[in-house]
């Protein structure tokens, strides 16, 4: 792979991240809920799930995948259910509840969550199986070929999603009052639950 198809992803990958979906909008309502520490776990997770599906394109695996309908339409619904869940929590969570979920428990939940949310995203899956082959070369990718475009996802991308995280920190800082921060967190989970049906309709 040479540096200008390097270049070229990396520009694509931006664009592609810097456009709010489904991702950005979990990463923006788990900072609104519990503040920016609760948002890295997430994050993490959504990073994993397009290193996996980068792994996938590159190495021959998701072809295979793309082919077969109904594997790729049951984890679409898997991710649309997960989001209406999430959108259910946000809008029956009480002004009073505490907005922070603490415990290796509560990491590994969100980390989930955000594996879930990359695996099942549809704008994730055609980026890395119809337009990263036409990038970088794949089907035969060693390893170490693996490792440049990954490193970029992790720099890209991370940039992208501690931009929306930091901007939604700002946001929950001018929250001066329970019912304020309730409210958010009623139209975070509208948001999210449209995003869910729009995961199904497509």
């Amino acid at each position: 792979m040479n540096l200008s198809s390097l270049a070229l992803f990396a520009a694509a990958l931006a664009a592609a991240c810097a456009i709010p979906g489904p991702a950005t909008t979990a990463v923006v309502a788990r900072v609104l809920s519990q503040g920016l520490s609760g948002a890295w776990p997430l994050c993490a997770g959504l990073l994993l799930g397009d290193l996996l599906w980068c792994g996938a394109s590159m190495f021959g695996a998701g072809a295979r995948l793309a082919q077969t309908q109904p594997l790729a339409l049951m984890l679409r619904y898997a991710g649309a259910a997960y989001l209406a869940w999430l959108a259910w929590k946000l809008w029956n969570t009480l002004p009073a509840a505490t907005a922070t979920e603490t415990g290796d428990s509560g990491a590994a939940r969100a980390m989930l969550g955000g594996l879930a949310i990359a695996l099942t995203n549809p704008k994730t899956m055609l980026f890395y199986l119809a337009l990263l082959p036409t990038i970088i070369d794949g089907g035969d990718a060693t390893p170490l070929e693996f490792a440049l475009p990954a490193l970029t996802i992790t720099i890209v991308y991370g940039s992208v999603l501690m931009a929306y995280a930091l901007a939604a920190t700002a946001a929950r800082s001018r929250l001066h009052s329970p019912r304020q921060a309730w409210r958010i967190r009623r139209a975070s989970g509208v948001v999210i639950a449209s995003t869910a049906l729009l995961i199904v309709m497509r």
